[in-house]
């Protein structure tokens, strides 16, 4: 369950998000993540800054640790999933309504490293 505080804070990291004021964004969730050091939702959130970013790889990282952080944390599952696929459709899901939209989705082949 999100309180009060959080769902505020959630709702101005998507502001600043949907408004490409990514440095602010990222100064916010980074203050977050020092505030709860073991939650999954500022490494969500932090995903989502850095995909809208165009930052593909960063991104999965973070929706990864929240997923490893809390497993039952459904928004995390859910856009390591959308991201992790070669989808079209894309729903940024912030931990309340997920926010439908569509991109072109672009794919550089990497080679395997073993």
């Amino acid at each position: 369950m999100v309180n009060d505080s959080s769902s505020y804070e959630t709702e101005e990291i998507k502001e600043m998000i949907n408004d490409h004021r990514f440095h602010e964004g990222e100064a916010l969730i980074s203050t977050l993540m020092l505030k709860e050091p073991h939650a999954a939702r500022p490494h969500n959130l932090m995903g989502i800054l850095l995909e809208k970013e165009g930052k593909h790889s960063d991104a999965m990282k973070h929706f990864r640790a929240a997923y490893a952080l809390d497993p039952s944390y459904e928004p995390a599952e859910k856009n390591l999933s959308t991201f992790g696929a070669f989808a079209i459709d894309r729903d940024y899901d912030y931990g309340e309504e997920p926010i439908k939209e569509t991109k072109t989705v672009q794919r550089k082949e990497h080679a395997l490293c073993i």
